[in-house]
């Protein structure tokens, strides 16, 4: 029977590695959804933003999402036009 700490430490790994997954495949979604036009909403830009610095910050993520969100930051912003008529 495994000892309390060790079960934890097992489960924070499953955790991590699930999450990691999930990181990838939001990456690889967004990837494919605007690689078309290659320009990206504003709230999909935040979303990439707030995933690489989840994904490849604090979880050590790298290679196939790390290759996806690099060319993704050259990519455009599609910029919304205000209701007041501004940008």
């Amino acid at each position: 029977m495994l000892g309390f700490g060790r079960r934890m430490a097992e489960m924070s790994d499953i955790t991590t590695e699930f999450i990691k997954a999930q990181c990838r495949d939001i990456v690889k979604n967004i990837f494919y959804r605007y690689n078309d036009t290659k320009i990206l909403p504003l709230y999909e830009k935040k979303t990439l933003m707030n995933i690489s610095e989840l994904y490849v910050g604090k979880l050590g993520g790298n290679s196939y999402a790390g290759l996806l969100l690099d060319e993704m930051d050259a990519w455009g912003r599609l910029r919304l036009r205000s209701r007041r008529g501004g940008i």
